[in-house]
């Protein structure tokens, strides 16, 4: 409650997505600041297609970043196995990223297959090579994982978590497909679509470069705070 009440004297806030400015304000904080602003990150990467999907061999999809509970992993990866059963397509899982040992062990026991490899770290670029979709499986607010737009970047269609700011990157059937992870079945529904419906991957893949470019330029989010400063000052 002091925090709350000292922070409405600011001049200016900004939040990296609208989604983590919204709930602070949902919980009364910055309350009466005058000038409340979404500024998106940005990461200098050069946009590219890195992977050409091959319609006769295994759809691989990716995950790549920490392995804990708020990422969703244990339902990803039994949303990957039930979708086995659904696609007439085999389908191939690689899982990059590092987490607590005890953690990442059991992950491996409970979800042995010759279908799911863990690789451990790996650069993002490597990853993005190996897979045809990748994976935010994000249980909590997120607020605004670069490794969505990273994996826009490279051509790699999303499926994400209706959470934090995913779905102001992941724009459902445009740049990828978006499920609700209270849904038991939702992750599982989106992997067999962007595998069997007709067409389907091939127009996600066709939206992705394109719409990471917000989020690449250093030079939109020089501009973007410095009229932020000006404004402030200028008041």
């Amino acid at each position: 409650l002091p925090h709350a009440r000292l922070s409405g004297r600011l001049s200016a806030v900004v939040g990296c997505s609208k989604a983590v400015l919204d709930k602070h304000l949902q919980f009364g904080m910055y309350k009466d600041v005058p000038i409340k602003r979404v500024i998106y990150n940005a990461e200098a990467i050069q946009a590219k297609s890195t992977r050409q999907t091959s319609p006769d061999g295994p759809f691989t999809f990716g995950y790549i970043g920490a392995l804990t509970e708020v990422k969703g992993i244990p339902q990803m990866l039994r949303a990957f196995q039930q979708a086995q059963q659904q696609s007439p397509r085999p389908l191939r899982m690689v899982v990059a990223g590092t987490g607590p040992e005890t953690y990442v062990q059991q992950l491996k026991s409970d979800f042995a297959s010759p279908d799911i490899e863990f690789i451990g770290h790996s650069a993002p670029e490597a990853l993005f090579l190996r897979s045809d979709a990748t994976i935010v499986a994000s249980v909590w607010d997120d607020p605004l994982p670069g490794v969505a737009f990273q994996a826009l970047a490279h051509g790699v269609p999303v499926l994400g978590t209706h959470r934090g700011g995913i779905p102001e990157m992941v724009k459902d059937a445009h740049n990828g497909l978006l499920y609700d992870p209270d849904q038991p079945d939702g992750l599982q529904q989106a992997m067999v679509r962007i595998v069997n419906e007709p067409g389907m991957h091939a127009r996600l893949t066709t939206n992705t470069t394109p719409s990471a470019a917000p989020f690449l330029s250093e030079e939109r989010l020089f501009k973007e705070y410095m009229s932020l400063y000006g404004e402030v000052i200028q008041k």
